[in-house]
């Protein structure tokens, strides 16, 4: 077990050099040792369960340029910069993205809705695009054939949970609350 993933209460008792200590998290201790979680974690957990559940209802009701705005929003607070003009580019993208640090472009596109036979029609196109690094296809409402799609492929494909998820640590649950009030 990595000491990042301990509380920083209990490892202040590694530093005691004695035979003998006395463990002021014990019941912390005794759940980690057992690998059991603290009822308040569960709590944590259970309730990012259901805000996800709830986001994903409140980012289906967004529409097509809302969406396409969140997912501009969700790839630069990771750190992209947009090269071109949302949706403007040209057909098979919605957005050109670099990133700095890597040097790695991408593309990214964005569907209101969408089936498998379309997502594949678009990874017959970025098969041909050679000077990206990644492909991105996001959906806001997916038919069942791509729901039930397994994407063994090299462009990744985000269905509205990844969304959702990504919203949430983004820090962009408000304006999603917002755009649909």
């Amino acid at each position: 077990m990595l000491a990042s993933s301990i509380s920083g209460k209990l490892l202040k008792t590694q530093g005691f050099r004695g035979t003998i200590c006395r463990v002021p998290e014990e019941k912390y201790a005794l759940a980690k040792i057992n690998g059991e979680q603290l009822k308040e974690v569960l709590e944590v957990e259970s309730a990012m369960g259901n805000l996800k559940t709830k986001l994903t209802a409140l980012i289906q009701h967004l529409q097509w340029k809302d969406f396409e705005t969140l997912v501009d929003l969700i790839f630069r607070q990771a750190g992209w910069q947009r090269v071109g003009d949302k949706g403007k580019t040209q057909k098979t993208l919605d957005l050109e993205l670099y990133a700095p640090v890597t040097g790695e472009r991408v593309i990214v596109q964005i569907k209101s809705e969408s089936d498998l036979k379309e997502f594949e029609k678009y990874q017959e196109d970025f098969a041909i695009m050679n000077d990206y690094h990644k492909f991105f296809y996001v959906v806001h409402s997916a038919e069942k054939t791509l729901t039930n799609y397994i994407n063994e492929t090299d462009t990744n494909l985000y269905l509205v949970d990844k969304i959702a998820d990504l919203t949430i640590s983004a820090g962009l649950v408000d304006w999603v609350i917002k755009k649909t009030s």
